[in-house]
């Protein structure tokens, strides 16, 4: 079925789509969110079964019917809560709603679409099934906190993956790494490759608006969740290897504080380096303050153990700012080494170091670099191909399905 005919079709039967993850939403949606929304709806009626950031359920209609499950901060709760409730919900959208499509956020995900695919087919609907991978599913949730029962865990998500995979249509992955670790799981069905949503108009707008003498001043900036795969603790190691050559630099760390012990560990090894005066812990920002904060910046470094994209690497390159980042993931695809900034081995302090003394010692090679990254955005992220995208792994999933392939 080509993507003309396909979108066509679903637009005529009013196919309903049904994206499940553990995504946290936050009410109201940010700017971000509604974007991407509108960009979906325009393929058809978009359902997502997603966690609240509190204990209460509730239901968000915007440009999506958004239905949110009671939110525990605890990982293992929230598979069981999403398969028991979120296999209910399924079910009744699946009957009520004419949902015809399951979009899995992970392979873990997919378990509980598996098991709705699975019964609906009994009682004599078929419904296709995508699977997504946006980062390493087998080891990202040991490396953002410490597990109970982890050796148990490890056997449900594993189990779960190739469950979920065995009943799936199609395949989509976000980076060359990421679809690489769907292969054994694909088992020969089709697999679409497209980057996540990048919302980069607020980036686009700071480096715009920001006067070039603001820009690049010697600040490393990081931007991200301050979870344990951030990697965090090397860049205070590479930071403070670096402070008493450049007097003038500091560091800003900016981004939600979603493990506590994680970061009361990262702000005590602060006070015992002495970096108390260089360092701030800015926290979460809104998109708009966190692109100002970036076109100022001289570097933005992301230090990641393990990262399936790294989305504030084009955030960045959009803002005219070069980037130092760990060679890991998506990261690869995204980064040319050397013109738009540097990749270095992922828990290596000295290499990181290294590449921070180069840029905030030659500020003329930072905005060289910065300009390079920023010609290099469009090619990477539009709205017109991230719907693309889902158009043809929709296609895919429709065909497969339609086919009755195993």
């Amino acid at each position: 079925m080509s993507m003309n005919r396909q979108e066509e079709w679903m637009h005529a039967s009013r196919t309903g789509i049904c994206f499940v993850g553990q995504v946290v939403y936050k009410t109201p949606l940010n700017r971000t969110e509604k974007k991407r929304l509108k960009v979906l709806s325009e393929l058809a009626e978009v359902n997502t079964i997603a966690f609240s950031n509190s204990l209460r359920p509730h239901i968000l209609r915007n440009e999506a019917t958004i239905y949110l499950l009671p939110g525990p901060r605890y990982a293992p709760l929230k598979c069981f809560i999403q398969a028991i409730l979120g296999y209910g919900l399924l079910m009744s959208l699946i009957f009520r709603n004419r949902i015809e499509i399951m979009i899995a956020q992970s392979p873990v995900d997919g378990f509980v679409c598996a098991l709705a695919k699975r019964t609906a087919e009994l009682l004599g609907r078929k419904v296709a099934l995508v699977i997504e991978n946006h980062g390493d599913y087998m080891e990202s949730i040991f490396l953002q906190r410490k597990i109970r029962l982890e050796k148990l865990y490890r056997w449900f998500i594993k189990r779960a993956a190739r469950f979920s995979s065995k009943n799936a249509d199609s395949f989509r992955a976000v980076s060359g790494e990421t679809r690489e670790q769907l292969r054994d799981l694909a088992e020969g069905k089709p697999i679409i490759q497209f980057i996540a949503w990048t919302d980069i108009d607020a980036f686009k707008e700071a480096y715009q608006q920001i006067a070039s003498a603001e820009r690049s001043q010697e600040v490393v900036c990081f931007s991200g969740a301050l979870i344990p795969r951030k990697g965090v603790e090397y860049l205070l190691e590479a930071f403070s290897k670096i402070q008493d050559l450049f007097n003038g630099a500091f560091l800003e760390i900016i981004g939600p504080e979603l493990n506590q012990q994680y970061c009361l560990e990262l702000k005590k090894k602060t006070r015992v380096m002495g970096l108390e005066k260089r360092v701030t812990f800015v926290g979460e920002l809104s998109q708009e303050e966190m692109a100002e904060r970036l076109a100022r910046s001289r570097v933005l470094v992301l230090p990641s153990l393990s990262e399936g994209l790294g989305r504030v690497i084009i955030e960045a390159m959009a803002c005219g700012v070069p980037v130092v980042c760990s060679s890991v993931g998506g990261i690869k695809d995204v980064v040319e080494n050397g013109k738009t900034g540097f990749l270095v081995p992922p828990g290596d302090a000295e290499a990181l170091a290294e590449k921070l003394k180069v840029l905030l010692s030659d500020r003329e090679l930072a905005l060289r670099m910065g300009e390079e990254g920023r010609s290099r955005v469009g090619t990477l992220f539009s709205p017109r191909a991230y719907k693309e995208g889902y158009q043809r792994v929709i296609a895919a999933a429709l065909e497969n399905a339609k086919e009755g392939r195993p």
